[in-house]
């Protein structure tokens, strides 16, 4: 059954957020995603903060995508640089699909 992580982010810096947006939707579709995007929140109390929706087939192909990604150097890098430009991670989640 294909699932979704997902991550909302208050994006300060938009020019460090785009750079490392892209880098890491690219990482993610290498390391096995089915599917990589980003969202602007346009209503509610998230207005402006950026969503991540990376889809894989199952729950195993996302765990192996993560510890890819986890373990690449531009993993490490976005960690460092996203906070020092004032981008910050307001939460993740991990969806299942639902068939109907």
């Amino acid at each position: 059954m294909a699932v979704t992580w997902t991550t909302r982010w208050k994006i300060v810096n938009q020019e460090v957020g785009r750079k490392w947006g892209k880098i890491a939707i690219e990482l993610w579709t290498k390391a096995g995603a089915t599917n990589a995007r980003a969202y602007s929140v346009m209503i509610g109390p998230n207005v402006g903060q950026w969503v991540f929706a990376i889809e894989f087939s199952d729950l195993a192909a996302f765990g192996k995508a993560r510890d890819a990604v986890r373990a690449s150097p531009e993993s490490k890098q976005w960690n460092e640089e996203l906070p020092k430009a004032g981008n910050v991670l307001m939460d993740a989640g991990l969806f299942d699909d639902i068939k109907f």
